[in-house]
């Protein structure tokens, strides 16, 4: 399958055992960004004096896309993209976990806690989608390679909802931080994914 940025961007987040890495604000954040960049990408929106605002409204075929692009010409005033980041972080997680599962990437198993509740894991059932978002990312953060627009564009949201160290537990933090910081440099949904995250933290 050819996964979107959001989905990259979540199966990268969650570990071997089946738990999603990093803040919950955070991931939801990054996923949300994850959403723009995918508008961005297909030529759907733009950032005209730092607000956000709808260049194409034609349908981008993904159903959250889509949904985050209807938001966005639907709404009457336009908008920091910061306050999109915010607005569309609710529930796109579970929605992109059920489809990875539909998908066949994805296996959910129910975990019981002490018989009170259960929790939900999920397993990669075809690996090789997040063996080539890896490879693609050792490419250019590891090797120094240069990256194309998604790939940038991908790096600065894992750089910015703190999913550095889970993407690459093997380099030196100092170098990681760096080379992210570089590659991100310039990439105005990071920017807003980290000033949305921040944001939150700081009202919460």
């Amino acid at each position: 399958m050819d996964a979107t940025l959001a989905q990259e961007l979540l199966l990268i987040a969650i570990d071997d055992a089946g738990r999603t890495r990093g803040g919950s604000t955070e991931l939801d954040c990054g996923i949300a960004g994850a959403a723009l960049s995918e508008l961005s990408l297909a030529g759907r929106i733009g950032v005209v004096d730092g607000r956000v605002r709808v260049t194409d409204s034609a349908p981008t075929g993904d159903p959250e896309s889509d949904a985050a692009l209807a938001r966005i010409a639907g709404e009457t005033k336009a908008r920091k993209p910061d306050w999109w980041v915010d607005k569309l972080r609710h529930g796109q997680r579970n929605r992109l976990l059920a489809r990875l599962v539909e998908g066949g990437v994805l296996r959910m198993e129910r975990q019981d806690v002490l018989w009170l509740f259960s929790l939900r894991r999920y397993f990669a059932i075809d690996p090789r989608v997040t063996s080539v978002t890896r490879l693609r990312l050792e490419h250019v953060v590891v090797r120094g390679g240069h990256p194309d627009a998604r790939t940038a564009a991908l790096v600065a949201l894992l750089h910015a909802c703190g999913l550095t160290r889970r993407a690459f537990p093997e380099l030196d933090r100092k170098q990681l931080k760096t080379r992210m910081g570089e590659l991100g440099d310039g990439q105005w949904v990071g920017a807003a994914v980290r000033k949305a995250i921040d944001s939150l933290q700081s009202s919460g």
